[in-house]
């Protein structure tokens, strides 16, 4: 099958020109190369966010789409650029922890990209000079091969969650907070059942959330409930309102403990 999809996340923004010079280079490289915008609006440096995002649209495109993410706080430095290949996608990017959720839900081969065979790139725009020319090679058919090296070595999960099973308690920072205000965890519908517990309670700042709802139109505007969103992660969320300004919470700071029984 062809590859020709290529989709584009960053933290750039859209003011300074820097996603739309990777786009050129990749049009200039493949001009038949269908580039999709998912967005440029990532919290600038923030691997968490942009890792729940990717996972939150990747599965949704053709087989043999090319998904190129540069989050890169660490450009220049000794991380590494990867192509990482799954049964029906192709991921390329930084090796710092913006692919870690694929990691964890998907089988997976890595690739090391080889930076040798770029000539004056810039040791500070690795998205332009590297990704989005291996991005352009990939999605024209090239073989990884050519362009990588097959490392023999998987990257051990990430827990992002913190498991007291004396207590059965989790404990927890948040993942993302979306446009909405909702307040994502990285606890899955998969975690709880692996502990075969239930949850009977969720403690968020100085709140606590004895129930599990189903939608947001349960609650009355601006009540604060829990549930799984779309993706399988427990969620506190508030209908028809922020549930970070409601409970003035910081994701950076404040935690989450997850009460189960």
């Amino acid at each position: 099958m062809s590859r020709r999809i290529i989709t584009v996340i960053t933290d750039f923004g859209t003011k300074d020109g820097y996603a739309g010079s990777m786009k050129g280079v990749i049009k200039s490289a493949l001009p038949e190369a269908e580039i999709v915008d998912i967005s440029h609006d990532i919290t600038p440096f923030d691997i968490n966010e942009a890792a729940y995002s990717i996972y939150n649209y990747y599965s949704s495109f053709p087989d043999g789409t090319v998904h190129l993410a540069v989050i890169d706080p660490g450009v220049g430095g000794e991380r590494k650029g990867i192509i990482v290949k799954t049964d029906k996608y192709y991921f390329v990017g930084p090796d710092n922890g913006i692919f870690k959720l694929i990691f964890s839900f998907e089988e997976y081969e890595i690739y090391t990209i080889l930076t040798d065979r770029f000539n004056n790139y810039s040791h500070t725009f690795h998205g332009r000079d590297i990704f989005a020319p291996v991005a352009a090679e990939i999605a024209g058919g090239i073989d990884l091969n050519e362009i990588s090296v097959l490392e023999k070595n998987e990257r051990a999960p990430v827990s992002l969650f913190h498991f007291d099973q004396a207590n059965g308690q989790i404990e927890t920072n948040a993942v993302t907070v979306d446009r909405f205000g909702n307040i994502i965890t990285p606890f899955t519908k998969k975690d709880l059942q692996k502990t075969g517990k239930r949850i009977a309670g969720v403690k968020i700042k100085n709140k606590i959330i004895d129930s599990i709802s189903a939608y947001y139109g349960q609650h009355n505007e601006k009540e604060l409930l829990v549930l799984w969103n779309s993706l399988g992660f427990l969620e506190i969320a508030a209908n028809r309102s922020s549930a970070v300004k409601l409970l003035d919470f910081d994701k950076n700071l404040d935690k989450i403990h997850i009460e189960l029984k």
